[in-house]
C-alpha cells in the first residue's frame, strides 16, 4: 500500500496532466513527497555554471 504523500503527489500530477492544476503545484507535491521519502537530492550549481556577467557565453570581451 502506498502512503498518503505518494497518493497526494500522484493525484496532483494527474490533475496537472489534465490541465486542472498548475505545473508549480505538481512540482511542489513531488518535492514534498521526495523529502518525506528521503529521496530528494539537493543539487548545488557548480560555480562554473553561474553567469559571470562577462561577455557573450561568459567569455570576457
Amino acid at each position: 500500500m502506498r502512503d498518503v504523500a505518494y497518493e497526494m503527489a500522484f493525484r496532483i500530477c494527474r490533475r496537472t496532466h489534465d490541465g486542472l492544476a498548475p505545473v508549480s503545484a505538481a512540482r511542489k507535491a513531488i518535492e514534498g513527497f521526495a523529502k518525506l521519502a528521503g529521496i530528494l537530492e539537493i543539487s548545488v550549481t557548480p560555480p562554473w555554471m553561474v553567469a559571470s556577467g562577462a561577455g557573450r557565453g561568459g567569455v570576457p570581451t
